[in-house]
C-alpha cells in the first residue's frame, strides 16, 4: 500500500509539471499551443452571447479571472498561482518547482489567505528528490520516505514508521509493532494478536474469544470455555457456565487417564488405565477391568440400597430391595419378590408370576426331562426329550414323537402328522389329507380340491370347477354363467347356456365340428372345406370354403333348397 502512494506521489508531480501551465494560462486568457476548439467546454459566440458568462471583458479584449499566474525558468522552473485579493505573488495559493528528474516541489498555502509563501500560516509541502526520497508537511499528513528502506508517515493521530523489517504503528485506537520475520504483535479497541513464526507462536484475541498456540502447546476461549492443551500429552477443558450446567474434563493419554464432570447430571467419570470410576446420581461405579466390577446404588436408605459386585469368572453376587442373585461357575440363583431361579448343568428350575409358572429341566447339558405349569392358565407342558412330549390346557391338547404328532383344538378340529409326510386334518367344516409333497385332497364346506402333482389338478367351488389332467385333458365350468369348456386331446366340447335353452358345439382338430342351438345349427369339414350353418332363417352352404347364404321365404321353401348365388362372408 505504502509503495502505491509512493507512485501516486511521483504521477502527482509530474502531472502538475505538464499540465499546470497550460491550465494556467487558460485561465489568464493567454494563447496555448492547442487550438481553441479543442476545449470541450468551447461554445460558440452566438449561444455564448444568449447565455451570457460570469467572465467579465478587460483591457485587450481578454477575459478576466481572479487568480494570476508568474513563472520563472531559471535556475528551476517556478510557477505560483495566486490567491484571491493577491497580486504580484503577494497572496500566491500554489507553487510549484521542477528540475526533473532531481527535484520536485508543491506549496499550497491554506487559509488563512491572502499571505506571501515566506509569511508564516498553514500550507501543505510536498516534494521529491532523485525519484527516492519523498517529504511532506502538512497539517494533517507529514511523511518522509526513502524508497524502498525507510518510512514514515503521520496522518491526524496516527503514527507509522518503517526501517527495513521494523514496522510501528500507533494511534488512539490501535498499535502494531513488527519486526519480520521474527516478531509481529498489535493491539485495537477490539483485539489483539502476537506471532513469532521461529518460536512457533501465534496467539489473538477479541471480544469473543481468544486463542493462543506455542509449539505442542494450546489454549482456546470462546466466551467463557476454556481448553488447554500440550498435544499429545495433556488436554484440559471447562465450559465455564456457572449456573449449574459446568462441565470439566481432563485427558491424559500417556498415562490412560480420563476425567470428566458435568454439574447438570451430578456426573462424574474418571478413567486411570483399567481402573473406571464413575457417578451418576446414586449410582457409583469402580471397575478393575476386565476382572472387578462393583455397581452401588445409594438413595440414603439401607432398604432400598442395591450392590452387584463382580470377579469374573468366579463369582457374581446382586442384592436390593427384595433381590438376591448368587452366581457361580455351573450354578445360578435368583430371587424376587416375583420369580425365584436356579440353574445348574444338570437340573433347572424357574418360578415366575408369584410362583403361578413352573419350568421344570433335567439339563439344560443333558435335557432328558422338563416340565413346565402355567397355573393360571391351567396349562401343562412336560416331555422326554427327545422321544416324548405332551401340552395340554382347557382347549388344546397335542401330543409329539419323533414319527408322529397330534394337535387338537376344542370345537376347532384335530390335525395328526405322520412321518414322513402324510398329514390329516379334521375340522368342523370340512376335512384335507396331504403327502407332502405329491397329493393333496380336501374340502371345506363348498369348496373341494384334489392334486396328484404333477398331474392331475381339481378345483371345485362356488363359482365353478377346473380340472386338468396334465397334459391331455383340460375342464373348466363356470356354475353362474352356465358355461363348461373340455378339451381332451384334439376333441373341444362346449356347452353354454343361452337365451331359448342350450348352444353346445364339438370339434374333432382338424376334422369336422357340428354343433346346436335353439334356434340354429352347424357342421364343417376341414374347417369350411364342406359344411352348412342355420340361424334363424339364414342359411350359408360352404363348399370349397366359398360361402353361398340365402333366406327361407315361407314354409315351403325349407322343402326344396333354392341357392341365390355366392354371398360376400
Amino acid at each position: 500500500m505504502k509503495l502505491r502512494a509512493y507512485y501516486t506521489v511521483i504521477a502527482g508531480a509530474l502531472a502538475a509539471l505538464l499540465t499546470g501551465p497550460s491550465a494556467q494560462a487558460q485561465g489568464q486568457g493567454r494563447p496555448t499551443s492547442l487550438p481553441l476548439n479543442t476545449d470541450p467546454t468551447a461554445i460558440s459566440p452566438g449561444i455564448a452571447s444568449q447565455l451570457g458568462s460570469d467572465a467579465q471583458a478587460v483591457a485587450g479584449g481578454e477575459p478576466g479571472a481572479e487568480e494570476g499566474v508568474s513563472r520563472s525558468y531559471f535556475p528551476y522552473y517556478e510557477s505560483i498561482t495566486e490567491g484571491p485579493g493577491g497580486a504580484g505573488g503577494a497572496g500566491g495559493a500554489l507553487r510549484l518547482r521542477l528540475a526533473p528528474p532531481f527535484y520536485l516541489e508543491q506549496t499550497r498555502l491554506l487559509p488563512p489567505l491572502p499571505r506571501a509563501f515566506d509569511a508564516d500560516g498553514p500550507r501543505d509541502e510536498e516534494s521529491l528528490s532523485g525519484l527516492l526520497f519523498y517529504h511532506r508537511r502538512s497539517p494533517r499528513i507529514d511523511a518522509d520516505v526513502l524508497f524502498p528502506l525507510f518510512w514514515s508517515e503521520r496522518r491526524d493521530d496516527a503514527h507509522t514508521l518503517t526501517l527495513g523489517p521494523l514496522h510501528l504503528e500507533s494511534s488512539p485506537r490501535h498499535w502494531d509493532n513488527w519486526l519480520a520475520p521474527l516478531w509481529f504483535s498489535g493491539e485495537s479497541t477490539s483485539g489483539g494478536y502476537f506471532h513469532a513464526p521461529l518460536l512457533l507462536t501465534t496467539t489473538s484475541f477479541d471480544n469473543a474469544g481468544a486463542l493462543a498456540v506455542s509449539g505442542p502447546y494450546f489454549r482456546t476461549r470462546t466466551g467463557a470455555a476454556v481448553r488447554t492443551g500440550v498435544v499429545p500429552f495433556w488436554f484440559n477443558g471447562d465450559n465455564g457456565d456457572d449456573e449449574g450446567n459446568r462441565r470439566k474434563f481432563t485427558l491424559i493419554p500417556p498415562l490412560f487417564y480420563f476425567h470428566h464432570e458435568h454439574e447438570l447430571n451430578d456426573d462424574t467419570l474418571t478413567v486411570a488405565g483399567p481402573l473406571l470410576w464413575r457417578k451418576t446420581g446414586a449410582a457409583k461405579r469402580f471397575f478393575a477391568m476386565p476382572l472387578w466390577f462393583d455397581v452401588a446404588v445409594e438413595e440414603g436408605d439401607p432398604e432400598k440400597e442395591e450392590h452387584y459386585r463382580t470377579l469374573f469368572p468366579l463369582f457374581h453376587v446382586a442384592s436390593g430391595p427384595g433381590m438376591r442373585a448368587l452366581v457361580l461357575p455351573g450354578f445360578v440363583s435368583r430371587h424376587t419378590p416375583t420369580t425365584d431361579t436356579l440353574y445348574t448343568p444338570f437340573y433347572t428350575r424357574a418360578d415366575t408370576q408369584s410362583g403361578a409358572r413352573t419350568l421344570q429341566l433335567a439339563g439344560p447339558v443333558i435335557p432328558l426331562w422338563f416340565h413346565r405349569e402355567d397355573r393360571d392358565l391351567h396349562s401343562t407342558t412336560w416331555g422326554l426329550a427327545p422321544f416324548f412330549a405332551r401340552h395340554d390346557t382347557p382347549s388344546v391338547h397335542a401330543w409329539y414323537t419323533l414319527l408322529a404328532a397330534h394337535h387338537e383344538r376344542e370345537g376347532y378340529g384335530s390335525t395328526t402328522f405322520i412321518a414322513p409326510s402324510f398329514q390329516l386334518s379334521l375340522r368342523h367344516d370340512g376335512w384335507a389329507a396331504n403327502l407332502h409333497p405329491l397329493i393333496y385332497t380336501g374340502r371345506t364346506g363348498a369348496e373341494s380340491h384334489a392334486v396328484v402333482a404333477p398331474l392331475y389338478w381339481d378345483f371345485d367351488d362356488a363359482e365353478g370347477r377346473s380340472t386338468v389332467g396334465f397334459p391331455l385333458f383340460w375342464r373348466f365350468e363356470n356354475h353362474v354363467e352356465g358355461r363348461s369348456s373340455m378339451l381332451a386331446v384334439n376333441v373341444f366340447h362346449q356347452q353354454k347356456r343361452v337365451v331359448g335353452g342350450v348352444a353346445t358345439q364339438t370339434h374333432v382338430f382338424p376334422v369336422v365340428g357340428w354343433g346346436t342351438g335353439p334356434d340354429s345349427s352347424f357342421w364343417s369339414l376341414l374347417f369350411g372345406l364342406a359344411g352348412h350353418e342355420r340361424v334363424g332363417r339364414e342359411h350359408t352352404a360352404r363348399a370349397l370354403w366359398i360361402p353361398f347364404r340365402w333366406q327361407d321365404e315361407n314354409l315351403e321353401a325349407r322343402h326344396g333348397l333354392a341357392p341365390i348365388g355366392p354371398l360376400p362372408l
